[in-house]
């Protein structure tokens, strides 16, 4: 009976333990996302990134920093994030990304040598977990580089198109980055494993590629099996 008792006594505190754990690992992730915004600037103002931004763009996740694991039916492609930087596009990814949104949708344009793009889960552009688009996060701290991952958006500054982001996203597959997007999209992470996942959905046959048509839906799906959020080891 002393030996029933102690067992119980055993698997009630680690059973406590482990509520324990995981309620600490949620509170982490609360904390990861809700970081003070550093350094935000609009279009306008950006005109160089920081003279580190790239190095520091491009550098390992810290241990315990939260990371997205894409999966895919091409293979796994594993982001940093950078909710210092973008709080609400990141957070915006995050929540979607935990609560299914994207499970199933496919890279619906693919341009190769340029970017692959997808988060629109039935055609209609897409939305935010706010219900509505939100703005724009400019931060000369990151850059389109290759392996950023950016919001897509339909932000026209010369027609006073502003706020479009909803739950699209795209990642640079172009070798010399495309520069010319810093200030106009919000790079909120960086693939620091996978590339050549990406390469190979970049490189896919597409519908009709030519100047006239510019359909570069895939012919055979790309898909997005799922995303996890985790901590780094």
């Amino acid at each position: 009976m002393k030996k029933i008792w102690k067992a119980t006594i055993l698997c009630f505190a680690l059973g406590m333990a482990a509520i324990a754990f995981a309620g600490c690992e949620a509170e982490s992730l609360e904390r990861f996302l809700g970081r003070e915004p550093n350094d935000i600037v609009g279009f306008s103002d950006f005109s160089a990134a920081r003279p580190n931004a790239l190095a520091n763009q491009l550098a390992q996740p810290k241990s315990g920093e939260y990371i997205a694991v894409m999966y895919t039916n091409h293979g796994e492609v594993h982001i940093r994030l950078f909710p210092q930087y973008a709080p609400l596009a990141v957070r915006n990814f995050v929540t979607h990304a935990q609560n299914g949104y994207y499970d199933g949708v496919t890279f619906h344009r693919v341009i190769q040598d340029f970017m692959i793009q997808g988060g629109d889960p039935i055609g209609d552009g897409g939305v935010s977990i706010w219900g509505e688009p939100f703005g724009n996060e400019v931060s000369r701290n990151l850059v389109h580089a290759r392996g950023a991952l950016s919001m897509a958006n339909r932000d026209n500054a010369q027609w006073g198109i502003t706020q479009t982001n909803t739950s699209q996203f795209f990642i640079v597959d172009a070798q010399a980055g495309t520069h010319w997007l810093n200030g106009a999209h919000t790079v909120f992470g960086q693939v620091f494993y996978g590339m050549d996942v990406v390469d190979a959905i970049a490189a896919v046959e597409v519908i009709d590629p030519t100047p006239a048509v510019q359909n570069y839906r895939p012919v055979e799906d790309v898909i997005i099996e799922r995303i996890e959020i985790r901590a780094f080891e």
